[in-house]
């Protein structure tokens, strides 16, 4: 049991396996019977990677176990799809979302299931290694009721291929494309349809891989040092970034607060390529434009934090979502953005006109005038516009975004009733979907009379007050089972739809700790095993050993009387 202990708190805490080694050995020293006991035969070892590989094998199931019993007996689920980033070939980890009875109330829960290396990520391998997760695991596929499907690689055609090979085994399912990734996509769309927007991101992407060679040389390093200790504000180096609309906020943002000292760098080292950014920065266009993207970008950065967080629901997404738009919308048309009101302060008066040559900033010149500021105006208004457009666009996706927004408008509180009254139809179309009952005709108007049955005892509640939240309203449902049988099942679909993927986030960065203390040569096994262990293992403390004792004794005794080839 001891070593099975060390091995738990190694793959909890993502050591790597010879730290298990020397956990064992500390024991050992200290005096350990269990451990003195088990290593006592110099002919066979427990500690080397085979013999931790097979004991994280045996947590590995024991955790699983205890996932599968619960999402087995669901009434049903939703698998989230998203890529692995840790090997050279196409990987899937697979999620899957249920709903928890937890402390008197509902929670959607959200688990990690199985990485599966496939190779080349095509629609038809894709549905294959799902489908074929999903037996392995013992989970009926009639069952799914939502699909989520994510990954830099997985085409937006093989993903649509995917799920339309989904609904034709289950009409039910809904298909959910994570809102924080949608958000990321609006962003780039509306940059990209703006000709100098485009070139703004070869521009500053240049200066971030700039100084990036600069820091690599000593002499570069020193020059750099120098004319920072000359200026007034100190700067800490920079580091290459991506140029992705969303992450390259902080980029921007360190841009503004450090432009005087770049551009005295730049035009100090005199290579025509430091030269020219220096002479592309040097304009008010440019600096117009960055001040203004720093005050959108961070309306777009608080949006996107609060889509990553694990109980955002659409009510919650599309309320956030109109007030970021009108947001925008004033910064736009007011020019009232922080940062882009404290830059025009500081510019002098009355230098618009079109003979206007240069201005002073931060102890350069700048090239200015009126052509200047009407092309910095145009192309801010045209981002804007594109944006915002694009935002509501990718929002209000026919279909399946139809149908959830519909079952949102019944569960929400801050819906009026006369609003929700207007998607009865649409999310009686969707459980009429679902119903094997002959007399389809029938049973939509038991549905209608039922949704509105609910919509009144929602009202009439005594606490109505304390239903701030959609789930508030389906955690009601659920718990009026035998009242509104329908709606209950509603209920507990909506609340196991992947809004967002966010949750996963936490087995990326667990994957990628995992790689880089234990390093490239884990295999696909061993990685799967050891998320299974750090994300969902219980405290030690609560921890059954002793099944997992037992599965790593059967394991052992299945290979000793296996026959030899």
């Amino acid at each position: 049991m001891c070593v099975l202990r060390n091995v738990y708190f190694s793959g909890k805490e993502m050591l790597p396996n010879f730290s298990t080694e020397a956990l064992n050995d500390l024991c050992l020293i200290q005096g350990v019977g269990d451990l003195s006991a088990l290593l006592s035969d110099k002919h066979i070892s427990y500690q080397g990677d085979k013999s931790i590989g097979e004991f994280q094998q045996a947590v590995a199931e024991v955790i699983e176990e205890g996932i599968l019993s619960r999402a087995q007996s669901a009434n049903c689920f939703s698998i989230l799809v998203d890529q692995s980033h840790s090997f050279p070939e196409q990987s899937l980890l697979l999620y899957v979302r249920i709903i928890e009875q937890v402390a008197g109330g509902y929670e959607p829960k959200t688990y990690f299931l199985a990485l599966k290396q496939m190779g080349e990520a095509t629609a038809g391998k894709i549905m294959a290694e799902i489908a074929e997760m999903l037996k392995g695991k013992g989970l009926d596929v009639t069952k799914m009721c939502g699909v989520a499907i994510d990954g830099v690689s997985i085409t937006t055609e093989n993903k649509h291929e995917v799920v339309t090979q989904l609904k034709a085994r289950v009409p039910g399912i809904l298909s959910i494309h994570c809102i924080a990734h949608r958000l990321a996509l609006s962003s780039v769309s509306a940059a990209d349809t703006v000709p100098y927007l485009v070139k703004y991101q070869h521009v500053l992407a240049s200066v971030y891989k700039y100084f990036a060679n600069v820091l690599a040389s000593r002499e570069g390093l020193e020059a750099m040092l120098k004319i920072l200790r000359d200026s007034e504000k100190q700067s800490s180096p920079f580091k290459e970034t991506s140029s992705r609309w969303l992450t390259v906020r902080a980029s921007i943002e360190a841009v503004i607060r450090n432009f005087g000292c770049l551009v005295s760098v730049l035009r100090s080292d005199g290579s025509a390529i430091a030269i020219g950014l220096a002479k592309s920065m040097c304009t008010y266009k440019f600096l117009h434009c960055s001040h203004f993207l720093a005050d959108i970008l961070h309306q777009l950065y608080i949006l996107c934090k609060s889509y990553h967080t694990a109980r955002v629901d659409f009510s919650i997404a599309h309320s956030l979502l109109k007030s970021t738009v009108t947001t925008i919308n004033k910064l736009s048309g007011e020019s009232s953005g922080e940062m882009l009101k404290t830059f025009l302060a500081t510019l002098p008066a009355g230098g618009w006109d079109d003979n206007a040559g240069f201005f002073s900033f931060q102890s350069h010149q700048i090239k200015g005038g009126g052509a200047q500021r009407r092309a910095a105006e145009s192309i801010c208004r045209m981002f804007a516009r594109n944006l915002t457009d694009d935002l509501k666009a990718r929002f209000s996706e026919p279909g399946d975004a139809a149908t959830i927004t519909a079952m949102t408008a019944i569960f929400d509180p801050a819906y009026a009733p006369d609003s929700k009254s207007q998607h009865i139809q649409t999310v009686t179309n969707y459980l009429s979907s679902l119903s094997s009952e002959s007399d389809k005709e029938d049973f939509e108007m038991s549905c209608k009379q039922e949704l509105v049955s609910f919509m009144n005892f929602v009202e009439s509640q005594p606490g109505v007050n304390a239903l701030t939240s959609a789930k508030d309203v389906c955690e009601l449902a659920l718990k009026q089972k035998l009242m509104f049988p329908t709606v209950s099942s509603l209920a507990e679909r909506f609340l196991a739809l992947p809004i967002t993927t966010a949750e996963l986030e936490r087995g990326f960065s667990r994957e990628a700790a995992l790689q880089s203390r234990l390093g490239n040569s884990l295999s696909g096994t061993s990685l799967e095993n050891l998320l299974k262990i750090s994300i969902h293992g219980p405290p030690i403390k609560e921890f059954s050993f002793r099944n997992a004792y037992l599965k790593w004794v059967s394991s052992k005794l299945d290979k000793t009387l296996k026959p030899k080839s």
